[in-house]
């Protein structure tokens, strides 16, 4: 699986179930903040990490595993409170917790500190995975 058909994997989760009114930048298109006072958007960024063999076997067995973590930034008008972006955090959360699609395998997601920037306020939900590939 190529770091592009690890992207798909990710995005095609929040695509089969996107949140209705909320402007979504996904990680490989160009991104333009909407106006919080007109509604909601959300950036997906992808970090992918370091790769490692996890398991020894005959050729093309050999278990190569990726460690990466999917941030969604949620961006809510400010001096509203914290119930919308809570709202959208749990959405995310639930699409991608414990999920198992393909060679991905999704960990536990979490909510970072919220941030106050105005006019926004600012969620960050950090969605941890692994992406497991047999290699020669």
């Amino acid at each position: 699986m190529s770091l592009d058909d690890e992207r798909k994997e990710i995005e095609g989760i929040y695509a089969a179930s996107p949140i209705a009114g909320v402007a979504f930048g996904y990680a490989d298109h160009a991104f333009e903040l909407q106006d919080a006072t007109v509604g909601p958007s959300i950036q997906l960024t992808i970090q992918s990490g370091d790769s490692f063999q996890a398991g020894l076997g005959s050729p093309g067995t050999n278990l190569t595993r990726t460690a990466g973590i999917a941030f969604f930034k949620i961006w809510t008008e400010g001096g509203n409170g914290i119930a919308e972006g809570n709202g959208h955090a749990e959405t995310i959360m639930c699409l991608y917790r414990n999920k198992h699609p393909n060679n991905i395998k999704f960990g536990i997601p979490h909510l970072v500190p919220i941030e106050n920037e105005e006019p926004h306020t600012i969620h960050l939900v950090s969605v941890p995975y692994r992406r497991d590939d047999f290699n020669a």
